[in-house]
C-alpha cells in the first residue's frame, strides 16, 4: 500500500510538471543506491530533452527517489557526474540548491552560485572548497582535510546566514573541530617549551579544550574568536551574525506561527541562542 501511494505521488508530480508518465524511463521509482550507470545516462538524456529546468527536475525526481543529487554523489558515478555536469550546465539546467557542490558539480555549481549570490557571500569558502576538492560547508571542510584556519574562514562567512544560500549544518562539524583543535593545542603547548603529557592527574590540554567546547556551545559562539587567538591561530570574525533584535523577532515569529522552523531559521537559533538557549526555546515551542 505504501509503495502504491509513493508511486501515485510521483506520477502526480511528474504530470503536474508537464512530463507524461510514459516519458519517464524505468519509473520504479529507483532508489539512488540501485541505479546503474546505463540507467543513469538514460535518465540524464530524458532530463536534457525537456524544454525547461522545471520539467528536467521533474524527470529526475520521478526516476530517482531520495534526491537525484545523491546519485551524483556516489563514488562509482564519477564519469557520469562529470558528463552530467557538462551537459546540464551547457543547457543552463542548474538547480539553485546545487550552489554548494563546488567541486562535485563545478559548472552547475558556478551557475547556481551566480544565481543565488553565493560567490559574494562565501568568497573564501568557495576558494577553500576548490582547493580541498570538496563541497562548500563547515562539515565538508573538516572532512576533507581542512585546517583550523580554513574552519575559521568558513565559519566567519557562514554566520552571516544569507537568505538564498544559507549554510545550516553545524552539529556534525563540532567533534571534528575539537579533534583538530587538540592537535593545535598540543603544538601551542610545545611552542611554549612545555609538555602536553598528563602528569599527577593534570592534563595540560584540558583547560584549552574545555574552553573550546564552552565557546562552541555558547550563544553567538561567545569566546570562540579569543580561543583561536589563544593558541596562536587567526581569529574568527563573528561580526556578521544576525543582530540580537533580529533573533528575538525570529523567535517570536516562530512561536506565533508567522514563520516556520526552516533549516535556516533553526540554524540561526542554534548558533545565536547557544545549546542551552536553543533547547529551552524548543521546549517552549513544544509547550513543555
Amino acid at each position: 500500500m505504501k509503495k502504491i501511494a509513493i508511486l501515485a505521488a510521483l506520477v502526480a508530480a511528474v504530470m503536474a510538471a508537464g512530463v507524461s508518465f510514459a516519458e519517464v524511463p524505468h519509473l520504479g521509482p529507483y532508489s539512488y543506491k540501485d541505479v546503474t550507470e546505463a540507467q543513469a545516462r538514460e535518465i540524464l538524456a530524458l532530463m536534457l530533452a525537456q524544454p525547461d529546468l522545471g520539467t528536467c527536475l521533474a524527470v529526475a525526481r520521478a526516476s530517482v527517489t531520495n534526491d537525484f543529487s545523491r546519485l551524483l554523489r556516489r563514488r562509482d558515478m564519477a564519469a557520469f557526474r562529470h558528463d552530467a555536469d557538462e551537459a546540464l550546465a551547457a543547457k543552463g539546467y542548474a538547480p539553485a540548491n546545487w550552489w554548494w557542490l563546488v567541486s562535485l558539480m563545478p559548472k552547475c555549481s558556478a551557475l547556481a552560485r551566480q544565481a543565488v549570490g553565493a560567490d559574494e557571500a562565501y568568497p573564501q569558502s568557495v576558494a577553500i572548497a576548490r582547493r580541498l576538492g570538496c563541497s562548500l560547508g563547515l562539515y565538508e571542510t573538516t572532512l576533507r582535510g581542512g585546517t583550523l584556519d580554513d574552519v575559521a574562514a568558513v565559519l566567519s562567512e557562514a554566520v552571516a546566514f544569507p537568505e538564498a544560500c544559507s549554510l545550516t549544518v553545524w552539529a556534525p562539524a563540532k567533534p571534528k573541530i575539537q579533534k583538530m583543535a587538540l592537535l593545535a593545542v598540543k603544538a601551542h603547548i610545545r611552542s611554549q617549551g612545555r609538555s602536553f603529557v598528563t602528569k599527577n592527574g593534570v592534563n595540560p590540554c584540558e583547560e584549552y579544550m574545555t574552553g573550546l567546547t564552552t565557546a562552541l556551545n555558547a550563544p553567538r559562539f561567545t569566546g570562540l574568536d579569543a580561543w583561536f587567538k589563544s593558541v596562536g591561530l587567526p581569529g574568527v570574525d563573528l561580526s556578521r551574525m544576525p543582530s540580537e533584535e533580529d533573533v528575538a523577532k525570529l523567535k517570536n515569529d516562530i512561536l506565533y506561527g508567522r514563520k516556520d522552523m526552516s533549516a535556516r531559521n533553526k540554524a540561526i537559533l542554534e548558533v545565536c541562542l547557544g545549546v542551552e538557549g536553543y533547547n529551552a526555546f524548543v521546549r517552549e515551542y513544544n509547550g513543555e
